[in-house]
């Protein structure tokens, strides 16, 4: 059986250098973070969508070892710059977690955040760690990092489907 450290961990690392590769086609090409204009877009920008990501990513390493978690906050919207920082940051925590931190808290109850109230508040409901993993948190970082494909490609930047795929590919020798 896979392990929850093995279904979670290497999962989430490759998803965000999925999206630090998407990024890095950005190079010479004119965008902006905020990618979605008009107010009858209701689309998350680019930020948006690699923020999640890292919010994700972060939140089961504090749910599943207890290292701190804290969101990245920027009101007026992040450079690429910051953005690829922010994805390395996250990277490099989601390294830090040894195995032994995670495995065996499959039963663990964590808490999944489903949106927010009005006034800001989160609105949080309890699973099981591998439900939450399983059927919560890949399903939504994959969301993501695909809309993050979409928002690009349709900005132009030159991305195909190996660009979104090359994170995940393990080619045997």
């Amino acid at each position: 059986m896979t392990s929850l450290y093995e279904l979670t961990i290497p999962f989430l690392i490759k998803a965000l250098k999925s999206e630090q590769g998407l990024l890095a086609k950005t190079e010479g090409v004119p965008t902006s973070t905020t990618f979605v204009e008009g107010p009858e877009q209701k689309m998350w920008d680019l930020g948006q969508q690699i923020g999640i990501s890292s919010i994700h990513a972060r939140k089961i390493v504090h749910e599943l070892t207890g290292k701190p978690f804290a969101f990245f906050k920027n009101e007026e919207g992040f450079s690429v710059d910051e953005l690829k920082k922010q994805l390395d940051e996250t990277i490099a925590l989601l390294e830090s977690v040894k195995p032994e931190e995670v495995d065996g808290k499959e039963s663990q109850i964590v808490q999944a955040m489903l949106g927010q109230m009005p006034d800001g508040t989160p609105i949080t409901k309890p699973m099981k760690a591998i439900n939450y993993v399983e059927g919560y948190l890949k399903p939504n970082v994959y969301f993501h990092l695909t809309t993050l494909y979409d928002l690009l490609r349709w900005k132009g930047v030159p991305l195909g489907k190996g660009d979104y795929l090359s994170a995940f590919l393990v080619i045997e020798q």
